[in-house]
C-alpha cells in the first residue's frame, strides 16, 4: 500500500492523540459552611442535562448534605432547578438535571450546625436526551 505524499499518517495519529489528550472545561466547586455559594458557566453550545457528581469531603457528625441548584441566565435571573441531597450521607451520588438554556448553574449549600465540606463536580454535559 502506498501512502499519499499529502497525508502522513504517522502525523494524523499524532493530531488525535492530541486532541484526546486535552482536558475538557471542567467544573469543580467545593462548598463549605464559611463558602457555601459556587457557579460554573455552561458551554457555549449550550447542553440539554448536566450530570452532576455529589460528594462530602468533610462530615464527622454525619449531618444531612442538602444542595440547591439554580439556573442563572445571561442577565442574572435565577430559576431554581432542583434541591440535592445525599442518603446515606457518606456515599458520593450522581444527579441528572435540565438545564433549561442556562448561561451558568450555580450551587448552594444549605445552613447547618455541623463542618461540612462538600464537592461538586466534575460536571458532565450531556448534549443529547437519553434513550
Amino acid at each position: 500500500m502506498r501512502q499519499s505524499t499529502r497525508v502522513d499518517r504517522r502525523d494524523f495519529l499524532v493530531g488525535l492523540a492530541g486532541l484526546a489528550a486535552v482536558p475538557a472545561e471542567e467544573c469543580r466547586i467545593l462548598l463549605t459552611r464559611s463558602s457555601p455559594r459556587g457557579e460554573c458557566t455552561t458551554p457555549t453550545a449550550v447542553p440539554r442535562l448536566v450530570n452532576v457528581p455529589l460528594q462530602a469531603v468533610e462530615n464527622p457528625q454525619q449531618a444531612p448534605v442538602d444542595v440547591l441548584v439554580s439556573s442563572v441566565s445571561a442577565g442574572g435571573a435565577e430559576e431554581r432547578l432542583g434541591a440535592l441531597s445525599l442518603f446515606p450521607v457518606d456515599r458520593p451520588a450522581v444527579f441528572a438535571l435540565r438545564l433549561h438554556g442556562a448561561a451558568r448553574i450555580a450551587f448552594t449549600l444549605l445552613p447547618g450546625p455541623s463542618p461540612l465540606a462538600v464537592e461538586v463536580g466534575p460536571l458532565r454535559w450531556v448534549y443529547e436526551e437519553p434513550r
